[in-house]
């Protein structure tokens, strides 16, 4: 059975208040000119999503004051904000060369250096830069941990986040990921800790739920795993990976038809999610409900001809269905394509010659 954590894990790993670092303008006070209103207009309609006249006001205002450092940075977050990466850090690196003090367009060209293409090194550099100019840049903090995290550096990564935490210690999602490079440590008490944090700052936030949720299941706590599963259902009826979750922990305690409920509604979700079919056709295996079992694995199969566990499942099946040349054809697929630290592969290949079958 699979565990799929992508979608909250790598990805909203990185999730930050980027629009209101963007939408910087001027002092209070400070009298505005014509191109600082064009400014404001700008960000007015970039928080509305309207990038098109966000650009056009942006432009407006570097018709006005081409040495406009602020102007370039906000077009290029709007840039960022419609895909256009390239453009993006062009105007990030025009912002800096007009103002080499302007800590948020180093901010934010390490933020596109680490979203798009993992440059995970060159977001540090311009983080350390950002840092420099303002030691108080919480978010900075928070992102440099962020590009640590995804290099495998646990240790620096939860110093950052802790900087963030000290910073400000309100910042939800700084515990969240922190508690993420506790859990890749295998440090699941302390990541557990970190989340509950995280949920007590901002309950509404779903991949929290989840990441705990997995750590409960991991650690045979199924209760309080389908608790926490139920919750990320609630706040996010649509994402499919958590029903797929609750799934396997339903199967764990033995409770097939719920799992068998939970396996179909990620299908219904996403009808080419392969792991659906094979966990589906596992808890048909539990059930007696062999040749279904053998159904679910072939549609796992043909959405992913290489997935090592669909080929385990189906071959358990035809054993079970004394269907032994199937079985050992199966079994052989399974050991041909999981990976060669797979546990299961020994046992396999010991079940194959005792169906008559050689390796």
């Amino acid at each position: 059975m699979f565990l799929n954590k992508s979608f909250y894990r790598l990805v909203s790993i990185f999730t930050l208040l980027i629009i209101v670092l963007f939408l910087s303008s001027a002092c209070a006070g400070e009298k505005h000119s014509d191109d600082k209103k064009w400014l404001e207009k700008g960000n007015v309609q970039w928080g509305k999503k309207d990038y098109d006249n966000a650009i056009l006001f942006f432009n407006k205002a570097l018709e006005l004051n081409p040495q406009y450092a602020m102007a370039y940075n906000n077009r290029g977050g709007v840039y960022y904000s419609r895909g256009q990466y390239d453009l993006a850090v062009k105007d990030f690196n025009k912002a800096i060369e007009l103002d080499p003090q302007l800590s948020l367009a180093y901010y934010n060209r390490g933020f596109a250096s680490q979203f798009q293409g993992g440059h995970y090194d060159l977001a540090i550099k311009d983080y350390n830069k950002a840092i420099e100019l303002n030691p108080k840049y919480v978010d900075a903090y928070n992102n440099r941990g962020n590009s640590y995290y995804c290099k495998g550096q646990y240790d620096i990564a939860i110093k950052d986040y802790n900087k963030a935490i000290e910073l400000n210690p309100q910042l939800a999602l700084a515990y969240y990921n922190r508690g993420l490079a506790y859990e890749s440590q295998g440090q699941y008490d302390v990541a557990i800790k970190n989340y509950t944090k995280a949920i007590e700052l901002d309950p509404q936030d779903v991949k929290i739920y989840y990441n705990r949720g997995h750590i409960y299941h991991s650690q045979g706590q199924y209760d309080l795993a389908i608790t926490d599963y139920n919750k990320a259902i609630e706040l996010n009826p649509q994402y499919a990976d958590t029903y797929n979750n609750r799934g396997n922990v339903y199967v764990f305690k033995g409770q097939y038809d719920l799992a068998i409920t939970d396996y179909n509604k990620v299908i219904e979700l996403s009808p080419k999610y392969a792991d659906a079919y094979n966990n589906r056709g596992k808890a048909y295996i539990f059930k007696g409900q062999y040749d279904l079992a053998i159904k679910e694995c072939n549609k796992a199969i043909e959405l992913n001809p290489q997935h090592a566990n669909a080929y385990f499942n189906k071959a358990i099946a035809y054993n079970k269905l004394a269907r032994n040349s199937e079985a050992i054809q199966a079994y052989k697929l399974f050991i041909n394509y999981a990976p060669s630290t797979h546990p299961a592969i020994n046992k396999v290949k010991q079940e194959i010659i005792r169906l008559g079958g050689t390796i």
